[in-house]
């Protein structure tokens, strides 16, 4: 007699067993003992954890095992799965039927055997793979499943004799040459992508339906397009006049070659810059300003020495400063990430506002852009900086200074420090630490909201879903919600929302695909706005402008 170790189907099993035991008249008593014996792993195991009770009745032990490995759902879920039963690819026609009759026997009990083999036949013929070979054997109208099973498999019989293992078609798409084709930087063809538009079984109301979102998608793209080229116009057109440190631009004169009129920071010489420089890399770089002596700066601590350093004073200026968060030996405050200062700088006034204050060594002087722009400075040593959750040591450099802390491209390189302004967060080691920007021309702090998906979100292809979404911290005042470039082809208009820490907002999918967001995922960033003003341009158009001018000053 075979063994049962609870990994199989139970029902099988229990009609050999009785028909095993009905043969040779066994009672209950020999039924229990040599079902006990036939039982292995799992199955042996489940018996040792029934009650003393049940152990001693056969029915009982039975039913027990049915229940625990009778492989059964409850009627109603077979018949909802038996309306969606499909053929799985690469499986064959018998084990599909076989499979048919399993659950069609399943979820209609004490059910007449007819009516179960109706149910079983259309299913089957409904979920057949090959159409053509079911829609045959449809129209031969058979009452059971046997006879659709050989009227399937007599039409794909027929159909390999008559048309061949014949591949779906597929057909190559070519593109001539025209005097308007685009070429990369190496002279080659872009590779160029097809977008179907239009399916078989598709109505055209859902055809023109899609055809006009991505054409609305593409309108949107464009202007947005036009929006950052008219801001980046008019960065470079204040550029001309002043940088970001105050200091007057050096234009080239009309005629003369750009690079002829920049010299090598490394050597000083015109016609190349320090990326050719043949000769040996120094520390820092000559000045080119007038008034300046050009003496390459060093850092030794055992002499005076020079260091280039492109923070001084920038409150003049109408660029914008990023900042995080950082603990100088516990005490709190923030740093400016300054990609064009060589070295990392603290306050001397914050310097002496720390509770523990390590010795000032050496003398050094800080040499900024412009001309006698000097700054006398020490060094402190192994200065804990508490950002996210590390602390590193770090040599300061101690100067009279207008901010608190600078963090140079000293720090920033030894710190793998990448910088993303597109939701305003700077990786430092991996890590992921919030920053805010401000304006030093009004003075003021522009905060930066991280929003997050606040649950995990479904979106149906062709619709739309309202999902709420939650800030890192309530807001003072309302804001404008502006979408991450990566929402899986998830339509997101920018919003205008209340000031709350979850606000919900629209999701529209154009797509003929389910789209998901997980929980958590970081969907956009949150801008403080003031007013929402009323502007009329000259063709009497009404329009309403958001005034997203910060005004809270930096703490």
């Amino acid at each position: 007699m075979s063994t049962y170790d609870g990994r199989s189907d139970w029902r099988p099993y229990l009609v050999q067993f009785n028909h095993i035991a009905n043969r040779y008249n066994w009672t209950n008593q020999d039924r229990l003992d040599k079902l006990i014996e036939c039982l292995r792993d799992r199955a042996l195991k489940f018996f040792t954890t029934m009650p003393k009770s049940v152990q001693e009745g056969y029915q009982a032990v039975c039913k027990k095992m049915e229940d625990r490995f009778g492989r059964k759902d409850l009627p109603h879920v077979i018949r909802r799965q038996l309306q969606d039963l499909r053929q799985l690819p690469e499986e064959p026609l018998d084990e599909y039927a076989e499979r048919t009759q399993d659950l069609a026997t399943d979820g209609f009990p004490g059910t007449p055997d007819d009516f179960i083999q109706i149910v079983a036949t259309d299913a089957f013929l409904k979920g057949c793979m090959d159409k053509k070979a079911a829609l045959t054997a449809m129209d031969k109208d058979p009452d059971s499943l046997d006879k659709a099973l050989k009227y399937v498999k007599s039409a794909v019989t027929n159909q390999k004799v008559i048309l061949g293992n014949k591949k779906p078609e597929v057909k190559r798409v070519t593109f001539h040459e025209t005097e308007t084709d685009v070429y990369d930087s190496h002279g080659d063809h872009e590779s160029t992508s097809v977008r179907a538009l239009y399916r078989k079984g598709a109505s055209d109301t859902d055809v023109i339906s899609r055809f006009e979102s991505r054409l609305k998608k593409t309108e949107e793209d464009v202007q947005d397009t036009k929006t950052s080229i008219k801001q980046i116009l008019d960065i470079l057109k204040r550029g001309n006049s002043t940088n970001r440190f105050g200091q007057p631009q050096r234009l080239s004169s009309p005629g003369r070659s750009p690079i002829r009129d920049n010299k090598c920071f490394n050597c000083g010489e015109e016609g190349h810059f320090i990326a050719q420089c043949e000769k040996p890399k120094k520390v820092g770089r000559p000045s080119t300003h007038p008034g300046d002596t050009g003496r390459p700066p060093t850092l030794s601590l055992d002499k005076q020495t020079e260091v280039n350093l492109y923070k001084t004073n920038i409150q003049d200026s109408d660029a914008k400063t990023l900042y995080i968060p950082v603990g100088v030996n516990s005490k709190k405050t923030f740093g400016v990430i300054d990609t064009a200062a060589q070295v990392s700088v603290i306050s001397k006034t914050f310097f002496d506002q720390l509770t523990y204050k390590p010795k000032i060594k050496g003398n050094i002087i800080l040499k900024g852009a412009g001309a006698c722009s000097e700054i006398n400075a020490g060094i402190a040593e192994n200065v804990n900086l508490d950002i996210g959750s590390s602390t590193v040591k770090w040599d300061m450099v101690v100067a009279e200074i207008t901010d608190n802390l600078i963090l140079g491209i000293d720090f920033l390189e030894s710190q793998k420090a990448i910088i993303d302004l597109t939701d305003y967060s700077i990786k430092l080691k991996g890590e992921k630490v919030p920053s805010f920007m401000t304006s030093n021309r009004q003075d003021q702090q522009m905060k930066i909201y991280r929003i997050k998906i606040k649950k995990k979100t479904v979106i149906p292809p062709g619709s739309s879903k309202v999902a709420i979404v939650e800030l890192d911290e309530k807001p003072m005042n309302d804001i404008v919600i502006q979408p991450t470039n990566f929402m899986k082809g998830l339509l997101v208009p920018n919003m205008l929302c209340m000031g709350k820490k979850q606000v919900p907002v629209m999701l529209r999918n154009p797509t003929e695909q389910f789209k998901t967001l997980k929980k958590d995922f970081q969907m956009g960033i949150g801008l403080e706005i003031n007013a929402v003003m009323e502007e009329t341009d000259e063709n009497s158009l009404k329009l309403n402008k958001i005034d997203i001018t910060p005004n809270s000053p930096l703490a």
